[in-house]
């Protein structure tokens, strides 16, 4: 079984808003952002950080949920993605 890294903190978004986020995550599969896409935005906001020379190191991420949107057309059985 895996085990979590040891960490010493954890930085909290608290309110994060995302808008217009891709909710394709496989062919399969819609309705919330891949996971692949929060490890993204943890690894930009370490490139982000390395030139201040701030000693952090990102080891995981977490996503809690509170709601979400899809954005489709409304209307009978068959909904389509509003992809404007």
């Amino acid at each position: 079984m895996n085990t979590l890294p040891n960490s010493d903190g954890l930085l909290i978004l608290p309110r994060l808003r995302v808008q217009n986020a891709n909710a394709i995550s496989s062919p399969l599969t819609h309705g919330f952002p891949s996971m692949t896409a929060f490890l993204g935005l943890m690894w930009a906001l370490a490139r982000k950080l390395e030139p201040h020379d701030l000693p952090l190191a990102f080891d995981s991420v977490g996503v809690i949920c509170h709601d979400f949107d899809e954005q489709v057309t409304e209307g009978g059985y068959v909904k389509a993605f509003r992809l404007t």
